[in-house]
């Protein structure tokens, strides 16, 4: 019998997949699922395009791997969670609809991030950590970032996390 891992991930974080060189590399396996109305008092809700999951079934033996996909709802203070697909990894359709940088190259990955991602403002774009100085310069720029955001956030001009 082989060895089988199995992880899940929310959709909206699941951020596509891609095989490399003998192996699987899945994006977001790391946030897994948290259901609406349950966590903080109730509040917490995730956003529509978090209704698809992803459950991840990884044979070690085989090296082979299953995407089995799944649909959250949650009417009426009731969750349901509908069987959506299962496909292997290499023809799944599903994945790829979350991974359009498969094939790109770096500079085509790069310019595909700098337009897709939700939040630009004042967040550099690592490209490489051989120059120290533009590295600190990109880091410092985080962080007064982040202490801005923090100190709006406590005279609600902005809410945390928007």
């Amino acid at each position: 019998a082989g060895a089988k891992i199995v992880a899940g991930c929310h959709a909206h974080c699941v951020q596509g997949g891609e095989a490399y060189k003998n192996g699987y590399i899945v994006y977001g396996l790391g946030n897994f699922f948290l259901p609406n109305g349950v966590f903080a008092n109730g509040s917490l809700k995730a956003p529509a395009l978090a209704a698809m999951q992803l459950v991840l079934d990884y044979d070690i033996a085989k090296n082979t791997a299953t995407c089995h996909w799944f649909k959250y709802g949650f009417n009426n203070n009731q969750h349901t969670i509908d069987f959506v697909a299962s496909n292997p990894f290499i023809a799944c359709n599903i994945l790829k609809k979350y991974s359009p940088y498969q094939s790109m190259s770096e500079n085509e990955y790069l310019s595909f991030f700098k337009k897709n991602r939700r939040k630009k403002i004042l967040i550099p774009v690592f490209k490489s950590y051989h120059n120290s100085t533009w590295l600190s310069i990109q880091t410092n720029t985080l962080k007064t970032r982040a202490t801005i955001a923090r100190f709006m956030a406590k005279l609600n001009i902005i809410k945390w996390g928007s």
